[in-house]
């Protein structure tokens, strides 16, 4: 029997997966999420690895989903280190789960987990209170500056209508409007 040690005399590269997207993501039930899952496949010095083979893989109850290959997905590092887990589309379960990746490479192999979440809906941007009360101010402002440059309706003057008067609204440090 023969044994072949591992190239580089036997050194090990020191293998390591660096989550670039995806980790801590909401995906809306049943949606394709906007971007893949990314990772990067580096050495110890962190220099990327071409060609490792990784291994995406979504959990087989609850909540999850799927690749169009099924609940695993392969691929390989491309030159920069880069595997993307592509066209992942997240069950009808809501809830908090992982994506296992698993990278093999010269006879290593390293873990990583993509942390994910279903929801049913997208969460909404919310608007601060900060931004309601500038928001109020300026459309009031604006109703104020109407009704005093007179273009709510006619104010019984025969003479030609004059110029607005100009109107500066101040917000701390910053100015809307003025001459």
């Amino acid at each position: 029997m023969i044994l072949c040690a591992p190239l580089f005399g036997g050194q090990q590269v020191g293998l390591k997966v660096v989550v670039v997207s995806g980790n801590g993501d909401e995906n809306v039930i049943n949606e394709i999420p906007p971007a893949p899952f990314a990772v990067r496949i580096v050495d110890a010095a962190n220099h990327p690895i071409t060609g490792a083979m990784v291994r995406f893989t979504a959990p087989s109850s609850g909540p999850g989903g799927s690749f169009p290959t099924g609940l695993t997905f392969n691929t390989i590092s491309d030159e920069d280190g880069r595997a993307l887990g592509l066209l992942y589309r997240p069950n009808s379960v809501e809830g908090a789960y992982s994506i296992q990746v698993r990278v093999e490479y010269q006879g290593e192999s390293v873990m990583a987990t993509i942390r994910q979440t279903n929801v049913l809906v997208a969460k909404k941007a919310k608007m601060s209170s900060k931004r309601k009360f500038v928001f109020v101010a300026l459309a009031g402002a604006g109703a104020a500056i109407a009704a005093a440059s007179g273009l709510g309706g006619d104010n019984g003057s025969s003479s030609a209508p004059s110029r607005p008067p100009a109107a500066t609204i101040t917000f701390g440090s910053s100015s809307i409007g003025g001459q």
